[in-house]
């Protein structure tokens, strides 16, 4: 975990010297190099143990887990702990600072007018679920500017779930699928935006989603420098939230539980054949 993450810091937070999905470096990697030890090195572990073949295969797929949950939720803490804030009076300002990972816009003043809607639906809960989300986005200026800045655009996303089971009415569910699309609409029109905390997407598919928002409004952007902000909950003192305490929580449990699925369990004797 130390290990991982002082590599992840330097290469991604320090230095920025790759500028790739989030979900690379934050999920994919780390799950890799986990099922990397457990297969090569837990494994071997496990064949001195005199026990049977689907308890080995539970014990892997357990420690599995176990060893990746502490990595991905430190991720997770190191990148917001170390994520600065920029206090600006008017939002041209963000283009001539360093860039940084939150905002705190005084003045501003948002074209909801020329917003783009961008809607998503993605299976959740196995498929008994399918999650839909309603992307707007629109260009964020100074405050009483009258043309819209093509570089900057602030964005909000309202979700939520509906049932998908095999006997489910599809019809009923479109319907209703239909309509919160159209509530979501409403709720936005009455949306207004608050500057104070606002965070700056990188490289991610939630700033894919609000790209696609972004097209949607059939309005010129710069597609180069584009800058899609979307607004935190909480506050900046709260950003990494209980994250750190699930890294805690998670390492503990992660050794706990492999003490336990393995310190019950003899020891193969020295004659017998170790396979797995």
């Amino acid at each position: 975990m130390l290990t991982y993450s002082s590599f992840y810091w330097l290469f991604f937070i320090r230095l920025k010297l790759v500028d790739l999905n989030d979900n690379i470096f934050g999920f994919f990697v780390p799950t890799s190099i986990s099922a990397i030890l457990i297969w090569f090195y837990f494994r071997k572990k496990l064949r001195l143990l005199d026990t049977t073949d689907k308890h080995k295969e539970f014990t892997l797929f357990i420690s599995w887990v176990l060893l990746t949950a502490p990595v991905l939720t430190f991720q997770f803490y190191l990148e917001r702990e170390t994520g600065e804030l920029t206090q600006l009076n008017n939002v041209e300002e963000i283009l001539t600072n360093k860039p940084t990972m939150y905002y705190s816009i005084k003045n501003s003043t948002q074209h909801k007018n020329k917003s783009g809607l961008y809607v998503t639906k993605a299976s959740v809960d196995r498929g008994n679920e399918i999650g839909v989300g309603c992307y707007f986005a629109c260009p964020l200026t100074n405050a009483e500017d009258s043309t819209y800045s093509k570089s900057i655009w602030i964005g909000t996303m309202f979700g939520k779930k509906f049932s998908n089971r095999v006997f489910d009415d599809k019809e009923k569910q479109a319907k209703q699928i239909s309509k919160f699309i159209d509530s979501s609409i409403t709720l936005y029109n009455k949306y207004k935006y608050k500057t104070i905390f606002l965070k700056r997407l990188s490289n991610s598919d939630e700033r894919d989603d609000y790209m696609k928002s972004i097209k949607q409004a059939d309005i010129p952007y710069n597609k180069e420098n584009l800058i899609i902000l979307k607004e935190e909950t909480e506050n900046y003192q709260l950003r990494t939230g209980t994250s750190l305490w699930w890294t805690i929580f998670t390492f503990i449990t992660s050794n706990i539980t492999w003490t336990l699925l393995t310190i019950f369990t003899k020891l193969k004797h020295s004659g017998k054949k170790n396979t797995l």
